[in-house]
């Protein structure tokens, strides 16, 4: 009779782990195969920085961040006609500037703290680099190389 007994416990005992176990894998699966679905295509890629291109009718819009002594942006943009819209999120003025392919454009004045911009250039396939032309800065890490692919 003890013997019997046990295999009951253990019947009773199992019943309910077999069935959490089964509604966790299914739970699971349905949960995988909906991200798989939705993961499947993405139209505008991002970057480490969290920061996206915007590819608009009248070209990319590109967000950039200024902070102390960091440029937040793509590393790597399509050609063609781009704007720039950059924010000082930092604490120090900052400003931008792109320089390559012909191109030598900053902004005429600094950006304060808070204060955003734009800058519309027309950008060919190639190098370029944007940095802080404020004194200092780049040398203090406000400064990329970015690419530039296509016509």
């Amino acid at each position: 009779m003890t013997g019997q007994r046990s295999a009951e416990i253990r019947q009773t005992r199992a019943g309910p782990t077999w069935r959490r176990f089964a509604v966790l894998t299914a739970t699971t699966l349905v949960m995988l195969t909906i991200l798989a679905a939705c993961g499947g295509q993405a139209t505008i890629p991002t970057t480490p920085g969290g920061v996206t291109p915007a590819p608009t009718a009248g070209g990319t819009v590109v967000e950039v961040t200024l902070t102390e002594w960091r440029i937040d942006m793509p590393p790597s943009l399509p050609a063609g006609m781009t704007t720039f819209k950059v924010t000082n999120a930092g604490t120090f003025v900052h400003n931008f500037r792109i320089i390559g392919q012909g191109i030598e454009k900053q902004f005429d004045s600094n950006l304060q703290p808070g204060e955003t911009n734009t800058m519309q250039v027309e950008l060919k396939a190639g190098s370029y680099e944007v940095d802080c032309p404020v004194a200092g800065h780049a040398d203090q890490g406000m400064r990329l190389e970015l690419t530039v692919t296509g016509t």
